[in-house]
Formats: structure tokens, C-alpha cells, sequence
């Protein structure tokens, strides 16, 4: 499907619900799709401040399981090939600032990532480049179908005939790919 805008289709796993309250962005994907250009896949983890986290946040995500910065590094950029880039997070920034500018957020409750995204990039002093209306795919199946309301990744993924990857669910890339999915699949719909 060719797009006339530059989207990011993203998702982000946090160590909570509330960047107010110090919750903290800990992995980023994003899916850049240009007209014309293949899409291309972006995943970075950072390192958190884990003082006030919220447990249950950490267990849903499987912090403890898939957090790979190394000790001494404040973020990695992984590629497909699964090779690491070891980096500071000011420097990371530059790269996720770079795939967002310009971009329309796509996402599954996109307005949750675009907080916790600027809550990074405004601790360092770091302009906001993405545009600023978002596109939230729960929504938009739940208006092709006629939902009454939005209901959730998996569900709106399923609706649209989708097979959800249970291992994929509350990874980043996992759920940046589905929302992708499922933007694309009500995009066929008639």
C-alpha cells in the first residue's frame, strides 16, 4: 500500500502507565513507511530509572527476561540481524528523533506512546519532530466495524482476520508489526 505521508507505526513497553509519576519508556520499535521505500524496522531499548516502577508493568513486558543494555551503557539500538549498537541515550535520541520527524505516529492508543515519547526527548532538552495528529488503529477498526467502542490490539487484530503471535504481545516490535497489520488490513477493507 503506498502512503503519500511518511508513518511510523510504533509501540513502546514501559515501566508503567503514568510518565507523571517517573514511568519510563524502556523499549521503542518503529516501523517507518515511506512512499515508495520498503518499510523499514527500528527497535532501541534504554535504560530506566526501575525505582518507580511498577511491578506488574515489568512482569507484562518481561523486563527482567528481555532487557539487554549492557551494564555501563544507557541504550542499545538492535538490528534485524539481531547485532547490538552500543550507545548513550543522547545519542540514541538523535537516531529515534530522525526516523520520527516528520511522521504521522500509528500505533495501537498511539496518544500513550507519544507521552512517554516526549517525556524522553523533553528530559534532554530534545525537540518534539513528529507530527502531532495520531492514528490509532483500535479506532479505526472499531469504525470500519461499527464497534461502539475501540477493543484492544488482539481483539481489533482478530476482527480483521488477523492471527495475534502470543510470544510477539507486549514486545515493541511485536506490537508496532501488529498495528502495521491491522492498519494495512482495514485499509482492504470494502
Amino acid at each position: 500500500m503506498s502512503t503519500p505521508q511518511k508513518l511510523a507505526f510504533l509501540d513502546t513497553e514501559t515501566t508503567g502507565l503514568h510518565p507523571e509519576q517517573g514511568h519510563e519508556l524502556w523499549e521503542l520499535a518503529v516501523i517507518v513507511r515511506e512512499p515508495h521505500i520498503p518499510d523499514v524496522e527500528y527497535v532501541w531499548q534504554i535504560r530506566p530509572d526501575l525505582n518507580l516502577a511498577d511491578p506488574e508493568a515489568l512482569e507484562i513486558n518481561r523486563f527482567f527476561k528481555r532487557f539487554i543494555v549492557p551494564a555501563g551503557w544507557d541504550a542499545v539500538q538492535i538490528f534485524e540481524d539481531g547485532s547490538q549498537e552500543k550507545e548513550q541515550v543522547a545519542r540514541a535520541l538523535y537516531g529515534i528523533q530522525d526516523v520520527l520527524q516528520d511522521a504521522y505516529l500509528v500505533g495501537a492508543v498511539p496518544s500513550f506512546d507519544d507521552a512517554m515519547l516526549k517525556a524522553l526527548v523533553r528530559r534532554y532538552d530534545r525537540p518534539v519532530l513528529w507530527r502531532h495528529r495520531l492514528i490509532c488503529v483500535e479506532t479505526l477498526v472499531a469504525g470500519a466495524l461499527r464497534q461502539p467502542v475501540p477493543q484492544g490490539l488482539r481483539k481489533a487484530a482478530e476482527a480483521v482476520g488477523l492471527k495475534v503471535d502470543g510470544d510477539a504481545r507486549h514486545t515493541a516490535l511485536g506490537d508496532a508489526r501488529l498495528a502495521r497489520d491491522v492498519y494495512d488490513a482495514v485499509s482492504r477493507l470494502p
